[in-house]
């Protein structure tokens, strides 16, 4: 018995070895063979059934991975992180603002920041904590509050607000009450879901409703978790479409994406009529044909009150004498006049305007410490509006020449300051400008032209006595350049030309330490005479547009070349064919005494017949 036992424990363990072996894997496929046969079922046959039922399941896995949607709701701020529970969220339109906008509620009022309302409805809100003031301005109005208080000013007419704005934390907020006073918006908040929806109200809107009760996603694509959903019938906003998915908004504010299938649009609810902008000065002055500007430089109140330099040249219609500019030494704001009450009187007995010139001295400081500063802008308005009514001025002049591009903001909140002060009175505003160069890009001549009636810019100092080279105050190619180039930021209607009516005579000396340049600007007449007198003769330059000549001189052993780039009467009808062509508003001559008499003549048939 004991051999049996042992022998039949070493055939269990050999057929333990065969199961762990290739052929102990064919013996059990062979008796499972032998199984199935028995069965009348073939090993092929039960092959491609197993391969079946796995690519069914295979199949359903993926039919439910495409087709099944995700029923699971999400919570808005666990799908959307980094916004604050406790504080509403903005979206403008269609388009979630980030979450670094945070809004207040006080009482149920909605407040939004004034940064948040700058970038989304008004670029040029001003807010100047240190004055805690905030100003709104249109070509019409100049709106100012402080916060914390419920009295406002509208043009300086004092009024009530029932909700003041605010300042926490040195931010200031607006209530949404007073942004859809002041601006064309809706703005609503949404308690049930923290939605904060800011809207132009100009602006139509496509409306829809839902055809069954529907989900609204987070994304467009059913695998998408489940914002909300919505009944039957639910108004909604709706925005793009693509894929077969539209983005719309819901009536609790929220913003997802249904199926197409699902909506059916219901029409157009339209923007409100944006309201007709009054027109400017610039579009119903000068109705005798183009404005013709000359600019008087005045020095001194001598200067001023000389009756017997006056004269009313054939055509002309404003008169600019160079009267205001600000007190350097003091720096506070306070302005220096040189105006003269027998100047205006003798230009409105002869049909002329007076817009006096106001000039920032070429002073960089004065954008950087005067208009910076709101109540100095405010004192330097005053002192404006007071010489405008004092001398019964047509018009002011802006011709502040050197602000920084750090400072530029406040020249341009500076002009929009003036302006609806300026117009409430009747009173025109000009702003003279530099020709765009890559330098001088800053100055914004489109938010210039928003604000002022006309924008006149300087067509010369081409090339001036700083210049390293010789060369002409105003060429053709360089005028021509400059309107162009206006044109793509100010409208014609607005753009004045300012021309030249004095020329350049440049000097090239041969000294020890090589070729010194000098210039000198003198009158059209005086500069053919300075080349006459050498018998000296021009030449037409085409390209230049103007008459070219020199001669050269030597004393001493010195050796000088005198140049000039001549403007004259021809110079000056290639200037103004320019003005025909593009249809400007006018021209603005710099300066008065400068000129040839035969120019009135021809300024006179180009800008008045």
């Amino acid at each position: 018995m004991a051999e049996e036992e042992k022998g039949g424990r070493r055939a269990e363990r050999g057929s333990q070895v065969e199961r762990g072996t290739a052929a102990g894997r064919a013996n059990r496929a062979a008796r499972k063979s032998r199984g199935i046969q028995k069965m009348g079922i073939s090993p092929n046959v039960a092959i491609g059934a197993i391969i079946l039922l796995c690519l069914l399941v295979a199949g359903g896995c993926y039919l439910w991975a495409q087709y099944v949607p995700n029923g699971k709701q999400m919570d808005w701020f666990a799908y959307h992180e980094g916004y604050d529970a406790d504080r509403p969220v903005v979206i403008v339109g269609d388009a979630l603002q980030g979450a670094e906008i945070v809004p207040l509620v006080r009482d149920e009022v909605l407040y939004l920041p004034v940064g948040f309302v700058r970038e989304a409805i008004d670029p040029t809100l001003f807010w100047d904590g240190q004055a805690n003031r905030l100003t709104v301005t249109t070509p019409t109005r100049l709106i100012q509050m402080r916060t914390d208080e419920l009295t406002y000013y509208v043009n300086n007419e004092a009024l009530s607000l029932p909700l003041s704005a605010l300042q926490v934390d040195g931010e200031a907020y607006m209530p949404a009450g007073l942004l859809m006073d002041l601006y064309q918006v809706d703005i609503v908040l949404h308690t049930e879901t923290g939605m904060a929806t800011v809207d132009d109200a100009t602006v139509s809107r496509q409306m829809g409703e839902t055809k069954r009760k529907t989900a609204v996603r987070f994304e467009p694509d059913i695998k998408s978790p489940v914002l909300c959903n919505v009944e039957k019938d639910a108004p909604l906003v709706l925005y793009a479409e693509a894929d077969g998915w539209r983005l719309v908004r819901t009536e609790d504010g929220l913003l997802g994406y249904v199926s197409v299938k699902a909506i059916e649009e219901t029409g157009v609810q339209e923007g409100v009529s944006a309201p007709k902008s009054e027109p400017l000065p610039s579009q119903t002055l000068a109705d005798g044909g183009k404005i013709n500007l000359l600019w008087d430089q005045l020095d001194n109140m001598t200067a001023s009150s000389n009756a017997a330099r006056r004269v009313a040249h054939k055509g002309l219609d404003v008169i600019s004498p160079t009267w205001f500019s600000f007190d350097l030494e003091a720096m506070n704001g306070d302005l220096v006049s040189l105006a003269d009450q027998g100047y205006v009187n003798w230009a409105h007995e002869n049909g002329l305007q007076v817009w006096a010139l106001f000039s920032d001295n070429f002073d960089s400081r004065v954008a950087r410490d005067i208009l910076s500063n709101t109540d100095m802008r405010e004192h330097v308005i005053r002192q404006i509006l007071a010489l405008v009514a004092t001398y019964r001025l047509d018009g002011i002049n802006i011709d502040f020449e050197n602000v920084r591009l750090a400072d530029v903001a406040y020249y341009h909140q500076f002009l929009r300051e003036l302006a609806p002060m300026l117009r409430e009175q009747d009173v025109t505003l000009s702003v003279d400008m530099y020709v765009p160069k890559p330098y001088s890009m800053y100055y914004n001549r489109a938010e210039v032209a928003r604000v002022a009636d006309y924008v006149i810019i300087f067509g010369y100092d081409e090339y001036t006595s700083s210049s390293e080279m010789a060369g002409p105050v105003a060429s053709i190619g360089f005028v021509h350049e400059g309107i162009v180039d206006t044109l793509a930021e100010v409208d014609a209607a607005q753009l004045i030309l300012g021309v030249p009516y004095y020329t350049r005579v440049w000097t090239e000396t041969e000294t020890a330490e090589g070729m010194e340049l000098t210039s000198r600007a003198v009158g059209m007449d005086y500069a053919r005479k300075i080349f006459e007198e050498q018998n000296a003769t021009f030449s037409w330059d085409e390209e230049m547009g103007c008459y070219y000549s020199e001669f050269t001189i030597t004393e001493n052993d010195v050796t000088a070349r005198s140049r000039v780039w001549l403007e004259d009467l021809r110079s000056m009808e290639e200037k103004l064919k320019l003005v025909q062509e593009y249809d400007l508003a006018g021209v603005a001559g710099w300066r008065k005494g400068l000129e040839s008499e035969g120019v009135w003549d021809l300024l006179y048939t180009y800008l008045k017949e």
